[in-house]
């Protein structure tokens, strides 16, 4: 390839370039999407679970696991009923 055809490729991209700069920076801009609504895995197709309320504290959720525990330990059952009156 000479130095002449060398100079007209290079001169052919230069201006292919440029046009191609001047359509993007002519087009209007773009509608963004907003995005899709988070959804909550643990619950699918919006079906709510009856205990669904008892998990929405960090405290709640402390105090059912001690229940748990303690009602798997055969602890007194008044203080089994305390904290189920703690919950209400």
């Amino acid at each position: 390839m000479n130095n002449s055809e060398f100079e007209r490729q290079r001169q052919n991209a230069v201006k292919e370039m440029r046009e191609m700069n001047s359509k993007s920076t002519n087009t209007p801009p773009k509608k963004t999407i907003p995005p899709p609504p988070q959804r909550n895995f643990l619950f699918r197709n919006n079906i709510n679970l009856p205990f669904e309320n008892l998990f929405k504290d960090k405290e709640t959720a402390l105090i059912l696991g001690l229940l748990l525990i303690l009602y798997g330990e055969k602890a007194d059952r008044l203080l089994l009923l305390a904290l189920v009156y703690i919950l209400l």
